[in-house]
């Protein structure tokens, strides 16, 4: 189910950057129902991708400030489905998300 309570969800083609093809599965992210997809489903699955990277990028550079002996994080990333272009959204790791990330970390002290 999705946070407003409703089960429709909606399989989308998706093409990974070296060719493969796969399946997704999305929600629309209003109740308005089902949604035509507009564009590109491989650059849709591309800027979820980008998302994952950012948010692994950001986390990365506060744990190096902060210099823990060890940081795991863990989350979700949702497919949504916006104005008919494939969008993530993030969420919480726990939840029945599209894609489950984990990060972890493990810092060296003697060469930090």
């Amino acid at each position: 189910m999705n946070q407003s309570g409703s089960n429709d969800r909606v399989v989308i083609p998706i093409e990974f950057g070296d060719g493969t093809k796969a399946s997704i599965e999305a929600r629309p992210a209003t109740d308005a129902g089902r949604t035509l997809i507009s564009g590109s489903t491989t650059q849709g699955f591309q800027q979820i991708v980008a998302t994952i990277k950012s948010v692994a990028n950001d986390l990365k550079g506060a744990l190096d400030a902060a210099v823990p002996n060890e940081a795991e994080v863990e989350f979700g990333v949702d497919a949504t489905l916006e104005s008919g272009v494939l969008t993530a959204l993030i969420v919480s790791g726990g939840t029945s998300a599209s894609i489950k990330v984990t990060l972890r970390w493990k810092y060296d002290k003697a060469t930090s």
